[in-house]
């Protein structure tokens, strides 16, 4: 196993039983400063139902449960990217532009709001975007948020598996190499951890996306299914690469298997290729007992 891919790993078994954490402290005049300055950069805030909705729809963490004011948006133990939820505000916020909202304190212990005029306002424009993108689904705030927070719309599919935004989707996937240096970014984006479910598993909707934007990715499926078995992983979730690669017209794989791996083969075969059709097609023709 690649020492990236037994990284990456560790830091997924890591966070399972720890998707996010709180805090019950916010600053509230200048929470409002920052509302009223996105709003006045064309910013309207969604209501309740539509926020916490998509919050659990990208994250796979229900707001109607946790009753802290801010709330940790992050399955991974590294400070960046990270966004946090401001709950009772409906709204997202980026951990650089935190500080805007987090309560400091001078020296005699009383809190101290910082004088607006004194704020760097380019902080609301990058609000605004990250919330018109991750929450309106506005598609024209893609590359200003790619410029500001180059590494979380990276993190939406490697993360989370996030494929709800067809732009970012669309953006991320294109960007896969068919080359060697692609290998690593196809096994994070199809593979881990499945928003909300705390288990690892093949993530069918990164693979549909993957066929509907770049097929040709699908050349990393031999490599994935090998680092995939140094895990023990079941025969399912390799049954899934193998039949998503046999649709995008690799088969190279499946055949290799059928010579070299008859026992795991056969498995697929016993539970009827698991109901995927390409690959049950396949193994019924090219693929001998």
């Amino acid at each position: 196993m690649t020492k990236v891919f037994s990284i990456y790993l560790l830091l997924l078994i890591s966070t399972m039983n720890n998707s996010y954490s709180q805090s019950d402290t916010i600053n509230i005049p200048d929470l409002q400063k920052v509302k009223k300055g996105m709003s006045l950069r064309g910013y309207a805030f969604p209501d309740t139902i539509t926020f916490f909705n998509k919050v659990k729809d990208i994250f796979g963490i229900d707001l109607r449960k946790n009753t802290a004011p801010l709330v940790k948006l992050d399955s991974s133990p590294e400070p960046s990217p990270t966004l946090w939820a401001v709950r009772n505000s409906c709204l997202l916020i980026h951990q650089e532009e935190l500080p805007l909202i987090y309560p400091s304190y001078n020296e005699k212990n009383q809190l101290e709001d910082l004088p607006f005029e004194k704020w760097d306002t380019s902080n609301f424009q990058h609000l605004v975007a990250l919330n018109k993108l991750l929450i309106s689904a506005d598609a024209s705030q893609l590359k200003p948020v790619d410029h500001y927070y180059p590494e979380l719309l990276t993190s939406l599919l490697q993360d989370f598996g996030y494929t709800g935004n067809p732009a970012i989707t669309k953006m991320k996937i294109e960007a896969i190499s068919d080359m060697e240096d692609g290998r690593q970014t196809f096994l994070q984006y199809c593979y881990g951890w499945l928003a909300g479910q705390n288990v690892l598993g093949v993530r069918t909707n990164v693979l549909e996306a993957m066929l509907k934007y770049n097929p040709d990715v699908f050349i990393h499926t031999g490599w994935a299914i090998r680092e995939l078995k140094l895990t023990n992983t079941p025969a399912r979730p390799i049954a899934q690469l193998l039949d998503a690669a046999i649709r995008a017209g690799i088969t190279g794989f499946t055949e290799e298997l059928c010579t070299t791996d008859k026992k795991l083969m056969n498995e697929i075969r016993k539970n009827n290729a698991y109901g995927m059709e390409a690959l049950q097609a396949y193994m019924k023709n090219s693929c001998p007992r």
